[in-house]
């Protein structure tokens, strides 16, 4: 009698620990497979159905575009869209390079020929020139345009680098 209850003691713990054990690896192994189970929060469901005409032009974009579609591009793209669309002045997306053109021209650490610029319109346009600076003894004045630099055309994005 006691050996019968043993061995279903036995048997009912290994079964138990098998089966655990493949409900965890199933559930794990799933995330891995195409098709395979995935479970996301209520909060990034609802962002992804907010977003719903987004994710499905980036498909078809992806299935019927002919050409090269570079999804880097595609993405700042979208969030300069959103961003734009805000119609704030103080709310713009930049990429890394146009953050670190940024941070160059406002950390306060001076290089560069002596000017402050205007980039709002649609050549850059020289704001101030600083006394005794490489501008001023270039003969640079306030109100001047900078269209090129070096033979390359000069924009907004990238004066700064350039000057």
């Amino acid at each position: 009698m006691k050996n019968k209850k043993t061995w279903i003691a036995v048997t009912l713990a290994i079964l138990i620990f098998t089966n655990t054990v493949t409900f965890i690896i199933a559930n794990k192994v799933s995330l891995f497979l195409p098709n395979g189970k995935v479970e996301i929060s209520r909060k990034m469901y609802n962002d992804v159905m907010d977003f719903n005409k987004l994710f499905t032009a980036k498909d078809i974009i992806e299935n019927l575009y002919i050409g090269k579609e570079d999804k880097q591009a595609m993405e700042e793209g979208a969030l300069k869209g959103m961003t734009d669309s805000l119609k704030d002045p103080y709310t713009v997306y930049m990429n890394k390079t146009e953050w670190g053109n940024l941070n160059s021209q406002t950390q306060g650490n001076y290089s560069g020929i002596g000017v402050t610029m205007d980039t709002t319109g649609t050549y850059v346009k020289v704001d101030n020139v600083t006394r005794n600076s490489p501008a001023e003894k270039a003969g640079v004045l306030k109100g001047d345009l900078i269209k090129k630099v070096n033979g390359k055309d000069v924009t907004a994005d990238n004066a700064a680098s350039l000057i």
